[in-house]
């Protein structure tokens, strides 16, 4: 890797190994293994996203590590094929491709704002009647490839039902996280009926927000 990139074998091996795998991780949740890669695209598009005046990486820097990056994707792939071996993802892949058998009568889904595509497609797969649970307020896990595109996509099939009762929340919490969120959010008209009637069992006192430098010492008093 050193030989790529002009960088400490430290740094290589702390920073910037761990973004990588991550990278190949993402690309691999939507189903994107190094033989679906044509590099002259990635070229291409690369060329159109990257903006030089905005980055401290030149075009030229860029395009010589979407060349390793593609290589080292191809290493790892290899090297797994070579020892027989398999990741997770490897194996929700065998399944899209290999599931031949009986529907399921039943599937439940929990949290499905953290599924990615390949899990959606083996829930369309395999479900005859389908119950999903979730929240696209908490997708966060974009990293790993959840989207709130689930969101849409499963609507179209299944009823929509609002769980509006928060019962783990005073109201004048859940008053403060709604007022927040929907201040903060660049979806606010999709959420807003859905926090229309947002209401907790119990009432409390009203939430204290501390701002300080010293997080530690504050929790300690």
């Amino acid at each position: 890797a050193n030989q790529a990139l002009n960088y400490p074998k430290g740094y290589i091996i702390s920073d910037i190994v761990p973004k990588v795998e991550n990278a190949m991780r993402y690309m691999k949740n939507f189903g994107v293994t190094p033989d679906k890669i044509d590099l002259d695209d990635a070229v291409d598009e690369l060329e159109k996203l990257h903006d030089e005046s905005r980055s401290s990486f030149t075009m030229s820097e860029m395009k010589a590590f979407l060349r390793y990056f593609v290589k080292a994707y191809k290493h790892y792939e290899d090297s797994k094929a070579h020892n027989a071996d398999t990741d997770f993802t490897d194996i929700l892949l065998m399944f899209v491709e290999k599931f031949r058998g009986a529907k399921i009568p039943y599937v439940l889904v929990d949290e499905m704002q953290d599924m990615n595509e390949i899990e959606a497609q083996i829930v369309n797969k395999i479900h005859e009647n389908l119950f999903l649970v979730g929240d696209a307020k908490q997708a966060i896990f974009g990293f790993q490839g959840g989207s709130t595109k689930n969101f849409q996509k499963f609507s179209q099939s299944c009823k929509p039902m609002l769980l509006s009762t928060n019962r783990r929340s005073t109201q004048e919490i859940s008053d403060y996280a709604k007022k927040q969120f929907l201040s903060r959010t660049s979806q606010r008209l999709l959420h807003e009926k859905e926090l229309e009637n947002f209401n907790s069992l119990t009432t409390g006192e009203k939430p204290k927000i501390f701002s300080t430098r010293a997080p530690h010492a504050k929790i300690l008093s």
